[in-house]
């Protein structure tokens, strides 16, 4: 005799198979935070029928199993989006960055070694590190 127990779990364990076997399990890509959206709505809805009822209260450990995973799979989701968030921002940080070549350096090096500099005047300082003005 089948219990509606096993029906739930096995509801479960497909939907978990399926997200196994896709190919989009790299964290961090639109791809995976799709497929946890996917999977978290159909837990939900799974737990949302379970959640109905006269029977419901027979059903209340197994719902809190569902609110565990999707919890899991929301921190996953939390994870995917805090490392999006840091590629996307590494790759602002190497477009901004600017290249300079070696012969560039040297040029600007020679230029400011040959430039003239005035010797600036150094003027007594009062307590205040206000300059006397004479």
């Amino acid at each position: 005799m089948l219990f509606m127990k096993d029906v739930i779990i096995v509801d479960a364990a497909n939907v978990f198979r399926k997200f196994a076997k896709t190919e989009a399990k790299i964290l961090g890509t639109e791809e995976y935070n799709k497929e946890i959206d996917e999977v978290i709505y159909q837990l939900k809805s799974l737990k949302d029928s379970i959640k109905r009822g006269r029977d419901r209260k027979f059903y209340r450990k197994e719902n809190a199993k569902l609110q565990g995973a999707i919890q899991a799979l929301k921190f996953l989701k939390n994870k995917s989006e805090k490392k999006m968030l840091l590629q996307s921002k590494e790759s602002q940080n190497n477009k901004s960055t600017i290249k300079l070549s070696e012969s560039f350096i040297k040029t600007m090096t020679e230029i400011i070694s040959e430039a003239d500099y005035i010797e600036l005047q150094s003027n007594p300082c009062d307590d205040l590190g206000v300059a006397n003005i004479a």
